[in-house]
């Protein structure tokens, strides 16, 4: 009796070890994971800050205001009657409408030109981020960057403290420098204002982004 309460107990502890040094394995892998995460973003944000061109492009909006702005001349050759006193109002009602065929394909353009821009920034302020393989597949160059950060990793490692300078630099997260490309957000936006006053009915449609520029620093 004596012989099998000893058995289970001795059981019960090396459960219990077992299971103390996999806790200790994981800490670790989650250590290092948010630590090369890190440095990955700081690359990432720093590329995007020294080169905001290449994450916000302007010409799909520009092409858009034009093709709409041709679609809108054709409609009102065909649907607009000057003798109708309604016809102000129903031109009006139709360029509104965000979605109809002839507004649809830049209003979805002022949704998404500013959108890399914006997860670099919301990146920065940490107010959104995505598992490690999602950013190494959709962010531009980050997978790049990914790598260096394993491999500066793995020098670190492979020096007597096992990486404890590559955690002290990277592991507590530390907000980058964007003002470049809020700079360049800002210049693309207010030159796409310019163009769009030539173009009738089509300062409207930027309406909704105005307002989230507010949240962008100059």
């Amino acid at each position: 009796m004596f012989l099998k309460e000893r058995k289970k107990v001795v059981r019960i502890l090396s459960i219990l070890f077992i299971s103390l040094i996999i806790v200790g394995c994981n800490r670790q892998e989650i250590k290092e994971s948010k630590a090369i995460s890190h440095c990955s973003d700081i690359k990432f944000i720093s590329y995007a800050n020294n080169n905001p061109h290449l994450f916000i492009d302007p010409s799909k909006a520009i092409a858009e205001t034009k093709i709409r702005d041709k679609k809108i001349k054709e409609w009102i050759k065909i649907n607009h009657d000057p003798k109708d006193i309604m016809a102000i109002g129903k031109l009006r009602a139709k360029m509104k409408d965000k979605f109809d065929d002839i507004s649809s394909p830049l209003h979805m353009e002022t949704i998404f030109i500013f959108s890399k821009a914006r997860d670099v920034t919301m990146l920065n302020d940490k107010t959104i981020d995505w598992k490690i393989d999602y950013k190494r597949e959709e962010l531009k160059n980050y997978d790049i960057f990914y790598q260096e950060c394993v491999d500066e990793f793995m020098v670190e490692y492979e020096k007597m403290n096992e990486g404890e300078d590559f955690f002290k630099k990277y592991y507590e997260w530390q907000k980058q420098d964007v003002s470049n490309l809020n700079k360049y957000h800002h210049k693309v936006f207010d030159d796409i204002e310019t163009f769009s006053k030539d173009y009738q009915f089509t300062t409207e449609i930027w309406a909704l982004q105005k307002k989230l520029m507010k949240t962008v620093p100059r």
